[in-house]
């Protein structure tokens, strides 16, 4: 009878020694992780030194170029002291090597210490250059002198120079530009083709009046162009995007979209821009700038030349502006000769859907060239008996009755023909409100514009 074999230990003796030298790799392994994905925040002050390490306020590097050589990763921060001003530019990492956050731990580029924003400035071409995905920029500045003044008669002393605020670069996605302000730029935020997912929040752009420095050019001053798509611009304060132009006599926008798809402009208050919204298709992409929403603005102007709203369509190069819905804004121009909408060369209800606007224009209220999806708005041009425009049975020409549009009140006042006249509110991020914040509706309907009374 074979006897029975006892077990051997041996192989239960080798794997708990196994398992205890795995144990102390992965706790190694856990902790230089842990250590790795603790957020770091740099300093930068104009008393600084670059030579430091950056790491306090103490410690702080003295250059925007040491900035931009430095590596972040997600979660981290770079904050600019308060009070300083900055040669730019600043970049956001290196071309093989851009700043990457991620959508709960985004890289942020912001303000310390006490006094004015600190300002980013002079750079040869972008102040800010933009590369890398999730990066929230706030509480900055950005202004540059100009490079020249044009010698020209028809825009003699205006500046001239291709100076940008804020540009995103073909790649950069989900940027957040937020609590900044811009100023003395020909472009604050650019938006190239193939940044996507930006917002652009809560800023207060002023003066963006500079002209291109190529004369042929004839463009210029534009607050926030968008090449990309599916960015959104909302709660900003823009006024005195205009400039000089050889071309045009006058060019600048709050907003230019060419190329751009799906972006949505909301609740901005503009003042004094040569236009609001224009769109037009990317000559050098052919993409069409089209699906645009624009809802929830307030659009003031005193100039001589103003619009509200240029779209296109198919018979002009630049056309057909599809997809362009524009619902509930507020807009007085008093200029002699402002413009407030224009859709032509073959507009269609496919290009520009308007509903549930106010438009107070002192020439001419707008010029369609063809059918669109019309309804629901207040028209009024003092005076005139020339109106441009076909509207539906649902709109009327009639004094929208403004608190005090002369000093910039275009609330309306409870005689308004405007209140509970309106039609369903547009879906908007953060639901439907008004300029006020006030939830829509208040009464039995909305009220037609920007403004709900109370």
């Amino acid at each position: 009878m074979t006897s029975a074999r006892r077990p051997s230990i041996a192989p239960a003796r080798m794997t708990l020694a196994a398992a205890s030298v795995l144990a102390v790799v992965l706790s190694l392994i856990t902790f230089a992780a842990a250590t790795a994905a603790t957020p770091r925040t740099y300093y930068v002050s104009c008393h600084g030194d670059d030579s430091a390490s950056g790491r306090s306020t103490s410690a702080a590097w003295r250059s925007l170029g040491k900035a931009s050589a430095a590596t972040l990763h997600a979660g981290d921060r770079l904050r600019l002291e308060r009070g300083c001003s900055f040669t730019g530019p600043l970049r956001t990492g290196t071309n093989s090597a851009p700043w990457t956050g991620t959508a709960s731990a985004p890289i942020t580029i912001d303000a310390y210490g006490t006094g004015d924003l600190p300002r980013v400035r002079n750079a040869p071409a972008d102040n800010i250059a933009v590369t890398g995905r999730y990066l929230v920029f706030s509480h900055l500045s950005t202004s540059s002198d100009p490079t020249s003044y044009d010698p020209d008669s028809r825009c003699l002393g205006s500046p001239r120079g291709l100076t940008y605020g804020w540009r995103l670069h073909p790649g950069s996605d989900h940027v957040t530009i937020k609590h900044s302000t811009a100023s003395g730029l020909e472009f604050a935020v650019w938006i190239e083709a193939g940044s996507d997912h930006d917002r652009v929040i809560g800023n207060d752009f002023r003066n963006i009046n500079v002209m291109d420095p190529n004369p042929a050019s004839g463009s210029g001053a534009v607050a926030v162009a968008i090449q990309g798509d599916d960015n959104e611009v909302a709660w900003n304060h823009i006024e005195g995007s205009d400039s000089c132009s050889q071309l045009y006599v006058r060019d600048g926008a709050a907003v230019d979209i060419y190329g751009g798809q799906r972006n949505t402009i909301h609740h901005n208050t503009a003042v004094d821009n040569n236009a609001f919204v224009e769109i037009g298709r990317n000559l050098k992409t052919r993409r069409l700038g089209r699906d645009t929403a624009i809802a929830y603005n307030e659009v003031r102007s005193s100039l001589d030349i103003a619009n509200f709203l240029v779209v296109r369509g198919a018979q002009d190069k630049y056309g057909p502006t599809l997809g362009t819905d524009v619902r509930h804004n507020s807009v007085y121009l008093s200029g002699a000769h402002s413009f407030a909408v224009q859709c032509n060369y073959g507009c269609t209800p496919g290009i520009l859907v308007f509903r549930d606007n106010i438009v107070w224009a002192q020439d001419r209220v707008g010029n369609v060239q063809g059918a669109w999806s019309e309804a629901r708005n207040i028209w009024f041009n003092p005076g005139k008996s020339l109106r441009y425009v076909a509207i539906s049975s649902s709109s009327r020409f009639a004094d929208p009755r403004f608190v005090d549009a002369a000093h910039g009140d275009l609330r309306l006042k409870a005689s308004s023909p405007a209140i509970d006249k309106g039609g369903t509110p547009t879906s908007l991020p953060g639901g439907p409100r008004d300029l006020a914040k006030v939830a829509v509706p208040r009464g039995k309907a909305p009220d037609i514009g920007a403004w709900e009374r109370p």
